[in-house]
């Protein structure tokens, strides 16, 4: 990746930063401040799972919350990966989420809450769209029959055999958790043309 990526730009001020705070995020009544070190354990936390879940290079990944720090821990995550995030404003309908979600033929998709939940619940049902729902907000409500929907805690554990993996992804997830350095990353593969 190039220096001037966001991914390599954001691996690079969390090792600078450190210790320092890099964004607040309320819980309940209360702020709660996440450093540097912290978002980018986050993130790769969430870049580790994406690859581990089959993410590829060139894959679409859709966030449909309201602005969270989840939303742009998941944004870095996704870029981290040289996939494409495919954002959903969450105050979109139903019919506005599942024309989005349809167009970017997307498998995986982030929800901030039970609202935007109820807009792209009966997406899963259909044929080839959104195998993965990953939930900013526990509790998770109760996954029908046929994708796979988890709070985002349990998302970052989430652990799949190793040879299902592409040697770039092997890569990715081998390095050590905490702050990576940029020049770790290998470069993606190359992108598959999409019809």
């Amino acid at each position: 990746m190039e220096d001037r990526h966001l991914a390599v730009m954001i691996a690079q001020s969390c090792r600078h930063y450190g210790d320092r705070v890099a964004m607040r995020s309320k819980s309940g009544q209360t702020w709660q401040a996440i450093t540097y070190r912290e978002l980018g354990q986050r993130i790769q936390q969430i870049a580790a799972a994406l690859v581990r879940m089959g993410v590829q290079a060139g894959d679409r990944v859709g966030i449909f919350s309201q602005n969270r720090a989840e939303w742009a821990i998941a944004d870095f995550g996704i870029l981290s990966i040289d996939a494409v995030t495919v954002p959903i404003y969450a105050t979109n309908t139903a019919s506005q989420t599942a024309y989005i979600v349809r167009d970017a033929g997307l498998q995986v998709l982030f929800v901030g809450d039970a609202a935007q939940y109820d807009k792209v619940r009966a997406l899963a049902d259909q044929e080839g769209l959104l195998r993965h729902i990953i939930l900013f907000d526990p509790p998770a409500p109760k996954p029908e029959t046929g994708r796979t929907l988890v709070p985002l805690q349990a998302f970052w554990n989430r652990r799949c055999p190793p040879a299902s993996l592409s040697p770039w992804h092997q890569t990715v997830l081998s390095i050590r958790p905490g702050i990576w350095p940029a020049s770790s990353i290998p470069p993606a593969p190359p992108a598959i043309p999409r019809a």
